[in-house]
């Protein structure tokens, strides 16, 4: 393990170049993700729209809310889960062109990103089950989770479970969940078919960093989150460009941390990576 975290950091900070994969994944997650909620938006406006006669010459039951509340979801759910997909399947993607790139520096070779990039076309179909994969894991999170809130609030009704810190320690408990169960999937993603089979102690290793990594990512976004609401305050930053730069800024920050799991993660997948020096080592 520690063999691992010094590989790592040495890459890291050595080869730059390594960073630009999940910064550029991120960025175009971002932008995603903001279209999709300017079309989520103009979706559940153009519904209000259509059915505000009806909304209207009716009483204003909680039935009736409640079906416009559900068919506005089935409008808009299919396009919001469509780009979580598309965001995770960016990152799977920047995971597999991270790591070629570190193949390249372990095997001393230039550093060629275009070479890099051809890597995803042979791994299309693998990427896009990691993905979907990913996703499942993370529908059943929320769907425990909103199961379980309700539940309890049904139960106990209490403030306290709709604050920040308690939907920050149950997205914290998710995280390290996704983590664990999805780690050895990504090593086998990044190794050859004939490939002998991945060791349990580079498992162990892989799930110990994957499961640090998010943690950390995850607390940087309860600080990001709770530094955007005391920022959003003020007016240079309440709308407009100087709000998406925040939130954008904010974004990478909080995905950074994926560099270093994402190099890890390639050096745990490589055969040998303890008889292994990357370049800036030899």
């Amino acid at each position: 393990m520690q063999e691992l975290w010094r590989k790592t950091i040495t890459l890291f900070w050595s080869e730059p170049i390594l960073w630009l994969p999940v910064l550029c994944a991120d960025i175009a997650a971002f932008c995603l993700t903001r279209l999709q909620k300017f079309f989520t938006r103009q979706i559940v406006l153009w519904f209000l729209q259509n059915h505000h006669s009806v909304l209207s010459n009716s009483p204003a039951s909680s039935n009736n809310i409640a079906v416009f509340i559900m068919k506005a979801a089935l409008l808009a759910g299919p396009f919001v889960w469509g780009t979580y997909f598309l965001c995770i399947c960016l990152y799977t993607a920047a995971f597999v062109v991270t790591a070629s790139l570190v193949h390249q520096f372990l095997q001393r070779q230039q550093s060629d990103l275009s070479f890099a990039l051809t890597s995803l076309r042979s791994c299309f179909r693998s990427i896009s089950f990691f993905s979907l994969k990913l996703l499942g894991l993370y529908a059943i999170a929320a769907v425990f989770l909103v199961s379980a809130t309700s539940l309890i609030q049904s139960v106990h009704p209490a403030k306290f479970l709709t604050e920040q810190p308690v939907i920050f320690s149950s997205f914290f408990l998710i995280s390290v969940w996704i983590a664990y169960n999805m780690t050895p999937a990504g090593i086998r993603l990044l190794r050859n078919p004939q490939s002998p089979s991945i060791t349990a102690q580079s498992i162990k290793s892989g799930r110990t960093f994957a499961i640090l990594i998010v943690l950390a990512s995850t607390t940087i976004g309860y600080f990001a989150q709770v530094s955007e609401m005391s920022f959003s305050s003020t007016s240079l930053f309440s709308r407009g460009i100087g709000l998406l730069t925040m939130e954008g800024v904010a974004s990478l920050i909080v995905a950074f941390p994926y560099v270093l799991l994402f190099i890890a993660l390639a050096l745990t997948a490589t055969r040998n990576v303890e008889d292994v020096e990357p370049n800036s080592a030899s």
